[in-house]
């Protein structure tokens, strides 16, 4: 078992690797998500950096015409955006603003957290407005359910028009740095907890229910069937950014023993992804969503909202089931400060971390040396810290408690409890789940009890 003296040394060599990481991430992030044409306007914001020649060199006279259209904004915005967004802050009318409303996740867990913020009396009452290029959303099925709860404005016009007033604070409101939490925990969780048993802050429309039952019968569940939805997250959906994320990916094939248990236990099993995800072998029972010819978004959204419970890994799509009140099954959990998982129902399992003679770190000494709080495989890297994927019977334990849990029928022992209370006691402050009211698997820390 590899030792708390060995990571105290290797954080040493490579200079907190951890607070690098962070760092980087937000650097990567910014230069993944940048949309800006001036690259002079990008360098400003740390989305392009500036070479030694670029800080040599003289700045660029500007012409004539670009200096009378900065004269132009610099008036537009005294005489007419000024004046308007000093009475706008008057009332309750902000702009909301997603870094990141192209990933499913952000979409649908930013505004969860914002609506259950607002009903519970944490966050002021507002009238909330969000400009979006067309097509720049995630998922557009999802889109239109938050259109419930916000003004979406897709017209580029209207869009160029109001675009000048989120450059005034005090009538926007940003929802992805909390969410996002890099150096905290996030509020989510324990406001999650908070929520109990609430019904969701939207409602899935009647159509959608409608269509998306139709298509589970074409698929082979029975009317009076139950189904769950499995997903692991896998390099094609996202390949800009797989060299700061792999290390969260997962083998569907790992995941077969769960879906026949599912199958016997008189359920349906939908595998959820897209064509780029590795095609599963035919199943009784289990439905290859991912390579249907039926996908659609709006069967994306039905499925992850209606499912019994959802089985995945660290990746958005979970959330959508978390909006809706679906308990999640969590596999392959990293890093580990996400565990227990977000919603109190959910129940979690963690991917090992061994060093390079194979021998496994502590969940203690994780924690302790803040490894629970890296989110870049490069860190990992780095570090020389391999991360092992849960193991066919360990996914098919926790898909066992999902279904003892829905139907009432699990249990407990004092030892269990123990090790649940030990496990969470070393999440602190700076650890996303913090507050959290998830589980760890039962049977996986009985496993690994002696990690803990």
């Amino acid at each position: 078992m590899a030792t708390a003296d060995d990571l105290s040394n290797l954080n040493e060599r490579r200079v907190l690797v951890g607070n690098v990481d962070v760092a980087q991430l937000k650097k990567n992030k910014a230069r993944e998500e940048a949309t800006l044409e001036d690259p002079a306007a990008a360098a400003e914001d740390g989305v392009i950096e500036a070479t030694p020649t670029d800080l040599d060199a003289a700045p660029p006279r500007r012409s004539f015409r670009q200096r009378a259209a900065d004269w132009g904004r610099a008036l537009a915005h005294r005489l007419i955006y000024k004046p308007i967004a000093r009475r706008l802050a008057k009332t309750d009318i902000r702009f909301v603003v997603s870094g990141f409303p192209h990933r499913i996740g952000h979409l649908a867990a930013e505004f969860d957290l914002l609506f259950k913020e607002i009903e519970l009396g944490k966050r002021a009452k507002m009238r909330p407005i969000m400009l979006l290029a067309p097509g720049q959303a995630a998922n557009d099925a999802l889109l239109d359910v938050w259109r419930q709860k916000v003004r979406i404005i897709e017209n580029r016009l209207l869009g160029k028009l109001l675009g000048p007033l989120l450059n005034y604070p005090d009538i926007v409101h940003y929802t992805t740095t909390p969410f996002l939490a890099f150096d905290s925990a996030s509020p989510y969780p324990a406001l999650l907890a908070e929520w109990g048993d609430r019904p969701p802050v939207v409602e899935l429309p009647e159509k959608m229910r409608s269509d998306g039952l139709a298509a589970l019968k074409r698929w082979g569940m029975r009317d009076d069937g139950w189904f769950v939805c499995v997903h692991n997250r896998e390099p094609g959906y996202s390949p800009a950014d797989e060299a700061i994320h792999r290390h969260r990916n997962a083998n569907i094939l790992n995941y077969r023993e769960a879906m026949e248990e599912i199958v016997a236990q008189g359920g349906f099993v939908v595998r959820m992804g897209d064509p780029t995800m590795r095609q599963l072998p035919e199943i009784e029972g289990v439905y290859d969503y991912a390579h249907s010819e039926e996908r659609a978004p709006y069967l994306d959204i039905f499925l992850a909202s209606q499912c019994r419970f959802f089985v995945g890994t660290t990746s958005g799509l979970m959330a959508v089931a978390t909006l809706f009140n679906r308990p999640c099954a969590m596999t392959n959990t990293v890093p580990y400060g996400m565990a227990p998982g977000t919603s109190p129902r959910d129940v979690s399992i963690l991917k090992l971390l061994k060093d390079e003679q194979g021998r496994s770190y502590r969940f203690s000494t994780v924690f302790e040396h803040g490894v629970s709080r890296w989110r870049s495989a490069e860190a990992f890297r780095n570090a020389r810290i391999h991360v092992v994927q849960n193991t066919p019977d360990e996914i098919r334990d926790l898909v066992l408690e999902m279904i003892e849990r829905d139907e009432g029928r699990f249990v407990q022992s004092e030892d269990d409890r123990i090790l649940q209370q030990v496990f969470l006691g070393h999440l602190g402050p700076t650890d996303y789940s913090y507050g959290s009211q998830a589980s760890v698997g039962r049977a996986f820390l009985r496993k690994y009890a002696m990690f803990l």
